[in-house]
């Protein structure tokens, strides 16, 4: 009888507090919210999805450990909730081969090989982790406007945008 009084109790609270549920996630999105390839030398988005440290009315802010592989770096990375009550946290690492240029910056590096590697850059926070190789350029093809495409008329030019974060052209 105790039981049941008990189940029925807990019920009763259940349907008027209801419980809120999101998994914790962890991701380096590009600006659209889509997997970023991340660019060696670039700013990097981090992104976490964690209800419960949304605490306040306001926005509130979460710190994430990011660290890189080869370099052997480790950054607290203050992350920003995108607006009052959404427990949704961002904001940007900046990543330096070789070294720290300002905070915050997670140092890099190559691996010499053979064969030669780029580093690997992980973030966590709480339960939740992000892992992502980095890449020494990025490719696309683009339109006779420079819009990305991912399909060309046949007999049209070719034109291609190459993003390399470590080269400059003058």
């Amino acid at each position: 009888m105790a039981y049941r009084l008990l189940v029925g109790a807990a019920l009763c609270l259940l349907s008027v507090f209801p419980v809120v549920s999101q998994a914790q996630t962890i991701a380096f999105p590009d600006a659209q919210g889509s997997p970023a390839a991340l660019l060696d030398g670039s700013t990097v988005r981090i992104r976490v999805a964690e209800a419960a440290a949304n605490v306040t009315s306001g926005r509130d802010s979460i710190a994430v450990n990011v660290t890189s592989d080869v370099a052997g770096d480790s950054e607290s990375v203050s992350l920003l909730e995108t607006g009052p009550r959404t427990g949704v946290f961002e904001g940007l690492v900046d990543l330096a081969p070789g070294g720290v240029l300002a905070e915050p910056t997670l140092a890099t590096a190559t691996s010499p090989g053979p064969p030669a590697a780029r580093d690997t850059i992980h973030a966590s926070y709480g339960a939740a982790t992000a892992s992502a190789g980095l890449v020494g350029s990025i490719v696309r093809f683009i339109d006779d406007e420079g819009r990305e495409t991912a399909s060309l008329t046949a007999g049209s030019d070719v034109r291609l945008r190459v993003r390399d974060e470590l080269r400059t052209v003058t």
